[in-house]
């Protein structure tokens, strides 16, 4: 288990439960608690929003510098921060601003059907300096193959690591064995799974290692291990 890593995505992902209204204090408290307990990355919010962005969605749906600058300091290099973005919400500056501030993991949305603009946002991701994680969306959505095709096309990009959002929530273990097995047999990169928790299979399916090699296991806020 030495080559796991653990990315937790409260201030993201737990942004659906409060409309990403996070204060900048309760955000330090998240990333120093992260930091003291040894997980490895926090993912801290979108730059430039969601994949629907609203009018009511606060601080972390769309984080500035002045707020990733607080977050830093609650960090004190004990932890790598980490951001969201959806290739057609941002732009070059955005990720100037990003590197900037310190930022070191750039996670870019891969859906099928945009998925040469998503390429194109993570090369551009990863000629910024930052190390990239290709999030391949909606796995259960789309055939076997597609997925092996959106996440080996990943790889061509740059993509340091591919991680696979099971975005319904409701891959088995067994299913998410097959998926791995089969990917891992054809990339290179490290690999990383995120689920969702509708069904409560998330806890199972984060216990879960391939028969091949171990697959990272990201951590999905609040309190869901993925």
């Amino acid at each position: 288990m030495a080559d796991v890593k653990i990315l937790d995505v409260t201030l993201r992902d737990g942004g659906y439960r409060n409309n990403f209204n996070f204060t900048e204090d309760q955000a330090q408290i998240v990333v120093a608690g992260l930091a003291s307990a040894g997980v490895d990355l926090c993912e801290i919010g979108y730059c430039k929003g969601s994949f629907a962005p609203k009018g009511e969605h606060g601080l972390t749906s769309d984080v500035g510098a002045g707020f990733i600058e607080k977050i830093a300091q609650a960090a004190n290099g004990r932890i790598e921060l980490a951001v969201m973005v959806h290739p057609r919400n941002i732009a070059t500056d955005d990720f100037a601003m990003l590197k900037e501030q310190g930022v070191s993991m750039i996670r870019v949305c891969l859906r099928r059907d945009q998925l040469d603009e998503g390429l194109v946002t993570l090369s551009l991701a990863r000629d910024h300096g930052f190390s990239v994680s290709a999030n391949v969306t909606h796995v259960t959505s789309q055939t076997p193959g597609s997925v092996l095709d959106t996440a080996v096309r990943a790889e061509g990009a740059g993509a340091d690591i591919v991680c696979c959002a099971d975005s319904n929530g409701h891959m088995l273990p067994a299913d998410v064995d097959r998926l791995f097995s089969r990917l891992s047999s054809r990339l290179l990169v490290p690999l990383g799974f995120h689920a969702h928790n509708i069904l409560s299979l998330a806890l199972a399916n984060a216990a879960l290692n391939t028969s091949t090699r171990p697959y990272a296991a990201w951590a999905k806020g609040p309190a869901i291990f993925t």
